[in-house]
């Protein structure tokens, strides 16, 4: 006779990767996350040096355990408050293609999944967003300067917007951009 299961209750490692609001101690290491959905994990191990007693977002892949997770990943998203856009000098505002990959809210975040064309990792490119309110409507503006790189490559850019500062139950947040097809807006209600 075989037999595929057993009685033996085991738990099973979990590994999750996402965008995360991290928390740091006194030490200056992130002893929690929090996903965007709000469920938190207790870190065990971080050997982060950012400012104590503070959040950041991060970007990262998590592993745990029966309640111990360790970040195994992680790097830092553009994640500013968003400059008004008539603050913005016009000279400043350039707009070079990108490649959406991915956009949704959470956790009172815009974050966002880009691609851009790049020749070499040591390439410089601007990259900003500014903001605009009509009503009911929160605008993010992306510009993106590439300085006539060549695009050889994708780099993955990955932006946190916070929004939660500017925003109510049934708004719509858009976000433009220039692709390589032209202007592009993305919308999305926020419940």
């Amino acid at each position: 006779m075989l037999a595929s299961c057993s009685d033996e209750k085991r738990n099973i490692p979990f590994t999750v990767t996402g965008f995360f609001t991290a928390h740091t101690n006194a030490n200056s290491h992130i002893y929690k996350v929090t996903d965007d959905m709000g469920r938190t994990y207790n870190v065990f191990e971080d050997n982060s040096e950012l400012s104590p007693n503070t959040t950041v977002r991060i970007v990262a892949t998590i592993e745990g355990q029966d309640g111990d997770t360790m970040i195994t990943n992680k790097i830092f998203p553009l994640s500013e408050i968003a400059t008004l856009d008539s603050k913005v000098q016009n000279e400043l505002k350039v707009k070079d293609p990108v490649v959406l990959k991915s956009i949704y809210l959470g956790g009172g975040y815009l974050n966002v999944n880009l691609g851009i064309m790049v020749k070499n990792e040591n390439t410089s490119h601007n990259i900003f967003y500014t903001r605009s309110n009509s009503k009911k409507n929160l605008i993010f503006t992306l510009y993106h300067n590439a300085h006539n790189d060549e695009p050889i490559y994708t780099q993955n850019i990955c932006l946190s917007i916070p929004v939660w500062l500017h925003i109510h139950k049934n708004d719509t947040v858009s976000f433009c951009y220039k692709s390589f097809e032209g202007d592009r807006v993305e919308k999305i209600i926020y419940e």
